[in-house]
């Protein structure tokens, strides 16, 4: 999932539309096969989850150039 999140950065894709896309289909604790105990939940709001990892990965991947 890691991989297939930078390809779509570095091909220019915003984390917002990133986040929107894969929150409704996938929990981050699943795709990244991590737990996130404090953010999951029946009411949790998965964009927001996305939206931070996506945002991690975009950090690393600035910080690394």
């Amino acid at each position: 999932m890691r991989e297939e999140i930078i390809e779509l950065l570095e091909d220019g894709e915003e984390v917002k539309v990133i986040a929107e896309k894969y929150s409704h289909n996938y929990c981050t604790s699943d795709a990244f096969e991590e737990e996130f105990t404090n953010c999951c939940g029946e009411d949790s709001d998965c964009y927001e989850c996305w939206k931070k990892r996506i945002e991690q990965i975009e950090n690393e991947l600035i910080n690394a150039n």
